[in-house]
């Protein structure tokens, strides 16, 4: 597969027809991933730690239910998948300021700088565990890393990801130490347990926006905020520059070449991924790869093949397409969307909805789940009727290029930008 991953020239093609889609799933399985970190008092290291099989349990076959099996289908993989599409939207416009005789990062460092300055609001305002300052930092690594040569992009590749598997298994320390401090700290105690868009709060305080909002801040909680993307740097960086290499490549496109790659991809991501996913979620046999950051960038793999061929094979633009669509081309409105409406929905200070999902038990995350999307995938075709990009997109995008004008319904096709551009060059 090396030899396929050589750099390539840039594919004629205007558009790619899977890229939106991708973005829009990656964007849902967030939202999924996250789901149950709204109005609950388990933060997202506690949901990650619960969802997981300890080596030396009697048990070695966990029961399965439907939150198990969610944990398992969502887990860490629309993150690794989110993390490789932004890397494909970083090499694409690499592509396009190449073609127009720019220099190399130049504005995209603005870019970055915005889209870090978004991050930091939406972390203050919405979300303890936004991923937007992280891609800013790593944008910027991997920016400057497409400058060299193939062979280069490669080696520091291989290398993060050889460093981050190597962070996994014998330095995760840094991820839980902060977690157990924090289990034994309130061992005993029922006034102080993690809550999970906010930090840490006091339960018995029925606290409000503003409680949480100033405990996200607070410095004694942002190491435990932080912790899991400092643990995943290398991961970020390798999967960026995956999804560089990728596009290079172009997996995305209906090549001869790109049907090879994406078969391999399908058949390593999946053969290697589904069995260590499972063995990882419902087994206590030790010494397994961890499965949400070293088991789930093999599936993230498998499902970009996947969905490629299939909008290649498949170009008819059905209800489900558009929907998704539309989630991509907005995905960064969605991303901070989709947070926005889940606390609103479900914490205490907003519509305070799970007590009345608490009758439908483990059914109660992939109904809120559903719900949630729907609205979401809505609002974004709506807005896309009388926009080009969605609001933040919109709201950069004349940060960055000067006026944006409003237009007529335009028809849902995908892009082939930055998602925090809405895809547009």
């Amino acid at each position: 597969m090396s030899a396929d991953l050589r750099e390539a020239p840039a594919s004629g093609q205007t558009r790619i027809p899977s890229l939106d889609v991708l973005r829009g799933i990656a964007i849902l399985g967030t939202l999924a991933s996250n789901i149950s970190l709204f109005g609950m008092s388990t933060g997202i290291i506690g949901t990650v730690i619960q969802g997981q099989a300890v080596p030396g349990d009697e048990a070695l076959l966990l029961a399965l239910d439907v939150r198990s099996v969610m944990t398992t289908l969502v887990n860490g993989v629309f993150l690794a998948l989110l993390t490789i599409m932004f890397g494909v939207g970083v090499e694409i416009q690499r592509q396009s300021a190449v073609r127009r005789g720019l220099a190399w990062p130049g504005r995209y460092i603005r870019r970055a700088a915005l889209l870090f300055v978004e991050g930091a609001v939406h972390f203050v305002l919405v979300f303890a565990y936004d991923v937007l300052m992280f891609y800013a930092i790593v944008s910027l690594i991997v920016a400057f890393t497409l400058r060299h040569r193939a062979w280069v992009i490669r080696a520091v590749m291989i290398g993060a990801a050889i460093a981050h598997v190597a962070v996994t298994y014998f330095n995760a320390g840094p991820l839980f130490a902060v977690t157990s401090t924090s289990q034994a700290s309130t061992e005993g105690s029922v006034d102080f347990l993690p809550s999970q868009a906010s930090g840490y709060l006091p339960t018995g305080a029925s606290p409000g926006y503003l409680d949480q909002v100033l405990h996200r801040i607070d410095p004694a909680n942002l190491p435990l905020n932080r912790m899991e993307f400092v643990y995943i740097l290398f991961l970020g960086i390798a999967l960026f520059l995956a999804g560089a290499m990728l596009v290079r490549a172009n997996v995305l496109v209906d090549t001869e070449r790109g049907r090879r790659i994406r078969f391999r991809l399908m058949v390593v991501g999946f053969g290697v991924g589904v069995p260590l996913r499972l063995l990882a979620d419902y087994t206590a046999i030790p010494h397994l790869p961890d499965s949400r950051y070293l088991v789930a960038p093999f599936l993230a793999f498998g499902l970009l093949a996947a969905v490629a061929g299939f909008c290649l094979r498949r170009p008819v633009n059905g209800p489900v397409r558009r929907g998704l669509t539309a989630v991509g081309r907005t995905a960064l409105s969605c991303y901070v969307g989709q947070n926005v409406l889940a606390s609103v929905a479900l914490e205490r200070w907003g519509l305070d909805l799970r007590p009345w999902l608490e009758p439908l038990g483990q059914w109660a995350d992939p109904l809120a789940w559903a719900v949630l999307s729907a609205l979401l995938v809505a609002l974004a075709l709506l807005w896309l009727r009388w926009f080009e990009r969605g609001p933040l997109e919109l709201v950069m995008h004349r940060l960055l290029a000067g006026r944006t004008k409003t237009v007529q319904p335009v028809e849902l096709v995908a892009s082939d930008g930055d998602p925090s551009t809405g895809g547009r060059r």
